[in-house]
């Protein structure tokens, strides 16, 4: 899976999505940003490249369904992911999701 591929399956969810930069507009949005390179090998040769990818989702919304819909994404054969880590950020009032991805 490529970089624009990732973005773009982010892009599904919803339009709200940024590479690195968050949304100066408030509301609800996602941000995602490569935090690096991975690979595997095989009988002493590169077999696999990958990104290690932070994904954060930024709402106001009690009981808001997105974050669901994001982990659903990554049941995927070519991403793997942690356990969404969840934070409240009392001094912008917004819940905070992360995800950390390793994507193939």
């Amino acid at each position: 899976m490529t970089l624009k591929q990732f973005r773009d399956l982010l892009l599904t969810v919803t339009d709200r999505v940024g590479h690195g930069e968050q949304f100066k507009d408030g509301g609800n949005y996602v941000v995602w940003h490569e935090v690096g390179k991975i690979s595997d090998t095989a009988d002493n040769a590169q077999s696999e490249n990958g990104y290690r990818i932070a994904v954060d989702y930024y709402t106001k919304d009690e009981y808001d369904l997105l974050p669901d819909k994001i982990t659903a994404l990554f049941d995927n054969d070519e991403i793997a992911a942690d356990d969404v880590v969840i934070d409240y950020e009392p001094d912008t009032g917004y819940a905070h999701y992360a995800w950390t991805c390793e994507v193939i």
